[in-house]
Order: C-alpha cells, then structure tokens, then sequence
C-alpha cells in the first residue's frame, strides 16, 4: 500500500496505469513515470512492482529533518537479496525498448484474436526456419485484408515473447527478422 498517495494535477500528468504487476494502484505523477511503469509491466523478469511505498527519513548535515518516496519498487526473478537504489532519468527510460514495448502492451492485453491464427503463424514459421515479420504474413496469406486480421496475433506473439525479435536495438515495423521461437 502507498504511503503516499498521488495528489490530481493541473500541471503535470497523472494517472492510473492498467496493470498486472501492480502490487496496488499503479498511479504516476509523470510522463517519465508512466513510461517507466511500462517498462515494468513488460520486463518479464519483473515479478510486481509497488508505486510510493516507502518512506525514508533522515537529518541532513545541517540538522534539517528530510523524508524521501522513492516512485517504485519492484522485485525481479533473481537470487540476489537485498535492495538496489537506481536513479532513472529520460536515458534509462525512454529507449527502442520502452517505445516497443509500449506499441505490442495493447496486443498482450488484448490476447490472441484466434487460436487458430497463433497455430497458422507458428507452423508457417517452424517451416521457414526464419523470416521477417512481413516475410512471415506473405508466406501465409495474399491479400492486405488477410494480413491485416493476423496482425494482432503476429504483435501479440512478439509481445508475448513467443516469437523473439530485437526489441532494443530498433523500433519494430515489418521488416523486423524474428530470430527465434520464445519456447523452444
């Protein structure tokens, strides 16, 4: 639970970011905030998160009573204990990855359309060993219409990591290779 809470704002953005992760509301007071949150939410190795939940106190050298909210901690998979204190700034936050992970969160929120479509694109791809993303659509199906309706299962799957792409290195389009199944 947040020792404190995120007041409205006329001046900066606040919200609600929809989460899974979120041990509670998973509220921002910032742009930078927001997308740091979903960097977050699409680390697969992030297990939760927690938004304000602590305070630290302390006495400055001039006597001077501070206090201190970190905007979030989370705990990842990894067998180091203890805690970490990081500064994250515009650098660390808004990369390629956050930018693609940003795109594909409305595709894995969203599901696979069909299953039949995610069985239809892994089979195509088995079969050509590799692809782009565009290569893989234009294997399958003819016509923009067909391509367009697999799209969002195609975007779910990398967003999923179940079909592996670089997601750090460049923004996705079309011509983004898939490197390797996600489970296998």
């Amino acid at each position: 639970m947040p020792v404190r809470r995120i007041p409205k704002s006329y001046r900066n953005v606040t919200g609600i970011y929809a989460s899974s992760k979120s041990i509670d509301s998973a509220m921002f007071e910032s742009t930078l905030e927001r997308d740091f949150i979903t960097l977050l939410e699409f680390d697969s190795h992030v297990l939760e998160f927690e938004v304000q939940p602590v305070k630290i106190e302390w006495t400055d050298q001039n006597g001077k009573h501070r206090r201190y909210f970190p905007d979030v901690i989370f705990k990842r998979k990894t067998k180091q204990q203890g805690w970490k204190f990081k500064i994250m700034t515009e650098v660390e936050v808004r990369t390629v990855l956050q930018k693609n992970a940003k795109f594909l969160q409305p595709f894995i929120r969203r599901g696979a359309d069909r299953e039949g479509d995610m069985n239809l694109l892994d089979n195509k791809l088995r079969e050509l060993k590799s692809s782009t993303l565009a290569q893989l659509l234009s294997e399958l199906v003819q016509s923009d219409w067909d391509k367009a309706a697999l799209l969002p299962t195609l975007w779910y799957l990398v967003g999923t990591r179940q079909m592996i792409c670089d997601l750090e290195s460049s923004p996705l389009n079309m011509n983004t290779p898939i490197l390797r199944f996600g489970y296998g």
